[in-house]
């Protein structure tokens, strides 16, 4: 689909090395890989490589913070994006933003699940900030 779209597009293994030159791309779109791979360095060393010096990685996965993946841990229940075989991990935002700068990404906006409380604006980005994790919500 992504071919229809782009005027390049690489379908790849993403643990593996990717067929692109290096500092080459200005974006990489990692939507929802993080928690699907063993090895979560590779593609983050991948997409290190091959971005150009100012390049954009944006980088999606589930929230183990989010409030209600809380709850359900606190009552001894597995979030259910948790209990699919094909989700191996699980990030807060605060280790997720770590990992990146591991590998030389500079975090400039993190946004994490919101927590809605209608009619409560403050405290709605008060618990945003604590249940959530995120910079922004």
């Amino acid at each position: 689909m992504a071919r229809g779209h782009y005027n390049r597009c690489h379908v790849c293994d993403v643990e593996q090395a990717w067929p692109v030159p290096a500092g080459s791309a200005d974006g990489v779109h990692a939507g929802a890989i993080l928690e699907h791979v063993a090895d979560w360095h590779a593609p983050l060393n991948n997409a290190n490589a091959i971005l150009r010096d100012g390049g954009l990685l944006v980088v999606p996965t589930p929230n183990l913070r989010y409030w209600k993946e809380l709850r359900k841990l606190l009552l001894g229940k597995q979030p259910h994006w948790l209990q699919a075989m094909e989700h191996l991990h699980g990030y807060t935002p605060r280790f997720l933003r770590g990992l990146l700068e591991l590998h030389g990404f500079d975090v400039f906006d993190l946004q994490a699940d919101r927590l809605n409380l209608a009619g409560f604006p403050c405290a709605s980005r008060w618990g945003c900030r604590r249940l959530a994790g995120g910079d922004r919500c």
